[in-house]
């Protein structure tokens, strides 16, 4: 790969994940998480770009140092774009993982304290315990 090829195929790279997290980013503040699902094939096929793409860069430092000067000015606009709409998206999955966390640990809390056996005094003041309560189940529906 050349100087400039190398610097356009990032840019455009660069330019495609941003579009994608972007999308990703909209679905996540609808709450229509379910709808990322069919995203991953194309998320995943950017990420094995940009990885190429900067595996390239770290084997030839001086790559994009030859590149005309307009090129260089859109690659560092096209990251900086980038790293501001990835870091969007890390809020917005930390957000939602936290949120599915506390609901997880609500759920299994309520059915702890239903399963759990409770201390008792009998007669002579003497410590009892009495029998569970009737099993629990539990479903969760894996859609979120």
């Amino acid at each position: 790969m050349s100087e400039a090829p190398l610097a356009q195929t990032l840019i455009q790279t660069l330019d495609q994940f941003t579009a994608h997290l972007e999308k990703e980013n909209q679905l996540l503040a609808e709450r229509d998480a379910a709808a990322l699902a069919p995203l991953a094939v194309e998320k995943n096929r950017l990420t094995d770009a940009y990885l190429k793409a900067m595996d390239e860069v770290r084997r030839k430092p001086q790559a994009l140092s030859e590149a005309p000067e307009g090129v260089k000015t859109r690659l560092r606009q096209a990251g900086e774009k980038f790293n501001t709409v990835f870091e969007e998206h890390r809020r917005c999955v930390t957000a939602l993982k936290s949120v599915s966390e506390g609901i997880i640990n609500a759920v299994s809390c309520q059915v702890d304290s239903k399963n759990r056996l409770s201390n008792t005094y009998g007669e002579a003041a003497l410590p009892t315990r009495s029998a569970p309560s009737a099993p629990t189940s539990i479903a969760v529906d894996r859609q979120i």
